[in-house]
């Protein structure tokens, strides 16, 4: 059984946008308590050890406007041999992209500024604009509906991370992104060499 806190989930209002949806705390605990919480989700999950990123190394990146899901997904992370960097909004994913470039990116659709999906929109952009290879880039949502897959399929995003987020999904969601991931780097390691 998941250990992992159960916040409820906030509807937003007709007027907002149908993947506008998000998992929220009443009272949002300190620091040291989100580490706590996330600490006792990785800490059940017996499979993590840090041989995963060596045998699946990607340079990472975390776009949550929710301190708890990046504490979470960035505690499991760790547990598997990652380091990886944080954005609090799209515009600083959109910055940290085009600076950094990331190979692997997981996108909160719901984010203040610009959206997940804005986001992506403009990686996808800039990637077609300068022959760039493709990000791997997965939402994190609590709102898989079809709605949401549509809008995530049109601007290029590769998977879905489902809240609540845990180690087992994280770990599932990276090793069937591996392959796609591994042979896009093939790709432009043998055109580089041309």
């Amino acid at each position: 059984k998941e250990t992992q806190p159960t916040p409820h989930t906030q509807k937003r209002s007709p007027s907002q946008s149908p993947h506008s949806e998000s998992i929220i705390q009443d009272s949002p605990p300190p620091e040291s308590l989100f580490k706590l919480e996330a600490t006792a989700e990785v800490n059940q999950a017996k499979s993590l050890n840090a041989d995963f990123a060596i045998s699946h190394p990607l340079n990472l990146l975390i776009a949550d406007d929710i301190e708890l899901n990046r504490t979470i997904i960035r505690t499991i992370l760790k547990k598997l041999g990652y380091t990886c960097q944080e954005a609090s909004n799209g515009t600083e994913a959109l910055e940290l992209q085009n600076s950094e470039r990331f190979d692997y990116i997981f996108m909160d659709l719901d984010m203040p500024e610009m959206s997940g999906i804005e986001a992506a929109d403009a990686i996808r952009s800039e990637e077609k604009r300068l022959s760039l290879p493709i990000t791997e880039i997965i939402a994190v949502t609590a709102n898989v509906s079809d709605i949401t897959r549509n809008a995530c399929e049109k601007v290029g995003m590769n998977g879905y991370l489902e809240k609540p987020i845990t180690a087992a999904r994280v770990k599932e969601q990276l090793t069937t992104s591996w392959p796609r991931v591994k042979a896009r780097r093939d790709r432009a390691t043998k055109k580089a060499a041309q």
